[in-house]
């Protein structure tokens, strides 16, 4: 997976075990000063796994939106998916 924007050591993380959204946060260093707390993580779907001799349809583009303050606060806890291979967090 990677992160990107507001963060402190943005960059290409590897998924080694289950990681949610707010523990991806917190491995790439926590918020840069000027981040507003909204992220945006972006889902490409799987590409990597495909199975021999089978074309893949692209993969779908899907989006999700995590406020971190609203979770901090106990709102909208479900929003802190786990993430998958590929995926593209976006902090703002």
């Amino acid at each position: 997976y990677t992160v990107m924007g507001q963060i402190k050591t943005p960059g290409l993380f590897h998924l080694d075990f289950p990681l949610t959204v707010v523990q991806a946060i917190a491995k790439a260093g926590g918020f840069t000063e000027w981040a507003n707390f909204e992220v945006t993580i972006i889902r490409q779907g799987n590409a990597f796994i495909t199975e021999k001799g089978k074309e893949s349809p692209p993969p779908k583009l899907e989006k999700y939106s995590f406020d971190y303050d609203d979770f901090l606060g106990g709102k909208k806890t479900e929003k802190n998916i786990p993430l998958e291979p590929g995926d593209v967090v976006v902090v703002h």
